[in-house]
């Protein structure tokens, strides 16, 4: 859906293990999606002959970039010793790099934290990237700017837990002006896309995105300068969109609410709200949201959004308060 909304931003996939790309090559369609221009390939994996096979397997396939996360501090990541873990073994991380490298000539970029558990200073996070850049083809670092917490943590709460510290980035760019750095967390406004933009090379947007799609829109307004609005993109893009859904649902995809997501989000305020109620009720009855294209599905769930809405809106309009009338209290004499 963003490259519908802007032509702009550089899309990741989410992260793909390794073995699953080689597992599945014969169908990556379904595992990542078409391939666009503008796509990086997201790849997790702690084993360097693996990861230069998935590789391969996408260069073949004809992905444009990959990137490594270095990132991810779920549980069952780092039990399989990859993504944010693997910031304590750059020599590792060195290897996999340089395998990757030997057996394609993709762009590759490295994501990381600003550091790991209580190794979270400046020159463990400079050590880091120095060891990787200066013995690989890794010219890009995304950095999210929390540390990970690895022990006794939910995965989500290294969302918002540590607290953001954009200088450590920052001091990053600075220390290494050969490379590409991109800033990423907790970045939610247009000020701070702004403000990222003065002092790196760019920014990367995740659960932003995910809950207001159409920020781009405002990015491409307030950042590039476009005459664009919400409310144009939106009704421009959502034929096409539904399209793309209606045939994702035909390919084999059974989940009603994976292919209703992307549209959940494109309505703000009461309208907003009262489509998601209706969707989510339609789509809770499983069977009966199977049975219809999701595109017809989405149409009549609007349909009845903007109803409702109109109905309570036409109610409020037409009972008006009435003003009681004042009491006078009067002082009486015996």
């Amino acid at each position: 859906m963003c490259s519908l909304l802007s032509p702009r931003p550089t899309l990741y996939t989410e992260m793909l293990h390794a073995r699953a790309v080689v597992a599945r090559r014969d169908n990556l369609h379904r595992l990542m999606g078409p391939v666009l221009p503008n796509l990086v390939v997201q790849l997790g994996g702690s084993e360097p002959e693996f990861m230069a096979r998935a590789a391969e397997v996408l260069q073949a396939y004809g992905a444009p970039a990959i990137n490594l996360n270095l990132g991810c501090p779920s549980q069952n990541v780092q039990n399989s010793c990859f993504g944010a873990t693997l910031m304590k073994d750059p020599d590792r991380v060195v290897a996999i790099c340089q395998a990757i490298n030997a057996a394609t000539d993709l762009p590759l970029s490295i994501k990381c934290r600003i550091g790991v558990d209580h190794q979270d200073t400046d020159q463990f996070l400079h050590d880091f990237i120095h060891a990787v850049t200066s013995q690989t083809r890794v010219t890009e670092v995304i950095i999210h700017a929390r540390k990970a917490l690895l022990k006794n943590i939910p995965a989500r709460k290294n969302l918002t837990v540590p607290p953001l510290n954009y200088d450590r980035v920052y001091g990053v760019a600075t220390a290494f002006p050969h490379l590409r750095i991109i800033l990423n967390g907790g970045i939610a406004s247009v000020d701070a896309v702004r403000q990222g933009l003065d002092r790196v090379d760019g920014v990367m947007l995740g659960r932003k995105m995910m809950h207001d799609p159409l920020f781009l829109v405002d990015i491409d307004r307030e950042i590039y300068g476009q005459p664009v609005d919400r409310t144009s993109v939106r009704d421009k893009i959502l034929p096409g969109l539904l399209d793309y859904l209606d045939a994702e649902q035909a390919s084999g995809v059974k989940s009603v609410s994976l292919l209703t997501r992307p549209v959940q989000h494109m309505y703000e305020n009461r309208l907003g709200r009262t489509f998601r109620g209706i969707l989510a009720r339609r789509v809770s009855r499983r069977a009966a949201a199977q049975s219809v294209r999701v595109s017809t599905l989405v149409r009549e769930c609007l349909e009845e959004a903007r109803t409702t809405v109109a109905g309570l809106q036409e109610k409020a309009h037409s009972v008006a308060p009435v003003r009681p009338e004042p009491q006078v209290v009067r002082a009486m004499s015996m």
